[in-house]
């Protein structure tokens, strides 16, 4: 599965009233920062003077270039309040 559909399949998801109200739980996901940065932040939209959104053109990003989280600010529906991280290895279980 692409990881744009994913990240749009998560925000979805987490924007549900289950998840908004009750909390949620990611395990494992999303691995790495940059993933973090595409399920928890939403691109600025900016407005013309009529009050219409700018619509700016979506660039082709040259294969293996990450994309730039500039224009990006915190999504404030589905960004968690707190965070706990366990980390362990199977070793220690035994």
């Amino acid at each position: 599965m692409p990881d744009d559909l994913l990240y749009e399949l998560l925000k979805l998801k987490l924007g549900e009233n289950d998840c908004r109200n009750r909390g949620y739980i990611l395990d494992g996901y999303p691995r790495t920062y940059k993933g973090a940065q595409n399920a928890f932040l939403k691109k600025v939209i900016q407005y013309d003077e009529d009050g219409q959104p700018i619509e700016e053109d979506e660039e082709e990003l040259p294969e293996g270039e990450e994309p730039s989280f500039d224009k990006h600010v915190k999504d404030q529906s589905i960004f968690p309040g707190s965070i706990v991280v366990l980390n362990g290895r199977d070793e220690d279980l035994i």
